[in-house]
């Protein structure tokens, strides 16, 4: 649902995959929290990544393919066929999941305690999940109530709104899916300055958004020193009667550990979100042939640095219609799990958008893989009924009432309805808009839109207080 942002680097010198050279590997920091094995792999060997330097050195990994075990995810999904044409066996892991969402309660006074994150399915069991037939409406109303079960137990009535902006969108990389990336010269390139982004952001104060995700493309020409006093205009907006934004949620190239820790010092940003597009590593290196966003390995363990910072508040997601939606959704339960197991924190989110068309790019207009609203809606209450405490990032407003009520958790608006007029106009195209679907609706619209069976976010508190999101 989205042409992705592409992003990249840094840097005076032109990358090594630009002059045509090798690039040298760039080491990683120590964690600061617990971790088991961990095997001597140091990522970024083959790309250069000079968006954010790494100035802490010592830092090793677990090997990304050890923990995204491709082989597993296809075994699972073809053992599992047969097991999703059996009724009982698909119910018996329903109630199974309920169980252990039902189990773990949240304490509000020790909020670091322990961890939220749930897993409630097993690879095999999501796998199973994933394989049953769309067209099955017993199984399926079974699988939606179960996610309505457990969205209403963890998190009541309560919907987050935030809103996208975007401040640069110059990009050096060439994600054949993204109007942004760096071949497509007919993209008009701007970059928002302070006063742009003062009467952005008042603008989506008077429609009553407390809630903003700040993202930008990877260049030289949009630096990360420059996003950093990005971030601090952005927090400075006061706007009466409406205040200030509450909660500034990032979407930027990866970042060093190091530099993790300036953003986290800023002490205004929230949440760290980074999709990896798609974790089919085959797939990916077609999608995305140059530029620091090729290196797979790179970019999977960006949450991996945040959490090393001390940033554990962390994003996922995969661009549906890249690859099969059901490897992407039991890879992202692998990927939590391993947050989990070496962090003891899961996703704070995990994003679903599906591919739209963009400007420029003819695959984006027919997707290898395009997955349809069933197909789509399965997969979100997969993904509800897997990871239960994990906030799910939905883009499109105009969704069926099953899904809406039963499973989301964020919900995205595109962009304001009253754009300011000093605005690039690649701002108001919505061909190239990351959120695609709610693109003017403002925060009392979508309010009104779900008041029915949600109560969106403000100064309220829901059954489940996510700490996390006020």
């Amino acid at each position: 649902m989205q042409s992705v942002l592409a992003q990249t680097p840094i840097g005076r010198t032109a990358p090594a995959w630009r002059r045509g050279g090798k690039a040298s590997g760039i080491a990683i920091p120590p964690a600061s929290r617990r971790l088991s094995t961990v095997a001597n792999f140091s990522p970024g060997g083959k790309v250069q990544h000079t968006w954010s330097i790494e100035r802490e050195t010592q830092h090793t990994y677990v090997d990304p393919a050890k923990w995204i075990d491709e082989a597993a995810i296809f075994r699972a999904l073809e053992v599992t066929k047969e097991w999703a044409k059996d009724p009982p066996r698909v119910r018996e892991i329903l109630e199974k999941a309920k169980e252990k969402a039902f189990v773990t309660e949240h304490d509000p006074v020790n909020v670091g305690s322990k961890s939220e994150f749930v897993q409630g399915l097993s690879l095999e069991e999501c796998a199973t999940l994933l394989n049953v037939d769309e067209n099955n409406v017993q199984l399926m109303n079974d699988i939606f109530d179960t996610a309505l079960a457990i969205k209403n137990r963890i998190y009541g009535n309560r919907v987050v709104l935030f809103a996208p902006l975007y401040i640069a969108n110059h990009c050096m990389n060439t994600c054949t899916y993204c109007a942004f990336r760096a071949g497509n010269t007919g993209m008009e390139r701007s970059v928002l300055t302070d006063d742009d982004l003062r009467e952005e952001v008042a603008a989506l104060q008077r429609q009553g958004h407390r809630r903003i995700l700040a993202l930008t493309g990877e260049s030289p020409k949009y630096s990360f020193e420059n996003f950093l006093h990005a971030v601090d205009v952005i927090g400075s907006v006061h706007t009466e009667p409406f205040g200030s934004i509450r909660r500034i949620n990032v979407e930027i190239p990866p970042l060093s550990v190091s530099d993790m820790r300036r953003l986290k010092e800023t002490d205004k940003v929230g949440t760290f979100v980074l999709f990896q597009e798609t974790y089919h590593r085959d797939t990916f290196k077609k999608m995305h042939p140059g530029g620091p966003k090729s290196d797979f390995d790179y970019r999977v363990l960006t949450q991996d640095r945040a959490m090393r910072a001390g940033l554990d508040d962390v994003g996922i997601g995969a661009l549906f219609g890249l690859f099969d939606y059901r490897y992407e959704v039991c890879a992202m339960l692998m990927h939590s799990e391993h947050l989990e197991r070496h962090y003891n924190a899961g996703p704070h989110t995990i994003s679903v958008p599906r591919m739209r068309p963009a400007d420029g790019s003819e695959l984006s207009i027919s997707p290898p893989y395009p997955v349809d609203d069933a197909a789509f809606k399965k997969l979100v209450a997969v993904i509800r009924i897997a990871v239960s405490g994990t906030g799910l990032v939905r883009g499109n407003v105009c969704l069926s009432v099953r899904l809406f009520v039963c499973l989301s958790f964020c919900l995205t608006r595109g962009l304001p309805a009253c754009l300011p007029a000093c605005l690039p106009a690649w701002l108001g195209d919505l061909s190239v808009c990351w959120f695609v679907g709610v693109h003017s609706y403002p925060a009392r619209v979508l309010r009104g839109s779900t008041s029915r069976w949600y109560q969106a976010s403000e100064n309220v508190a829901s059954s489940y207080n996510c700490y996390r999101c006020i």
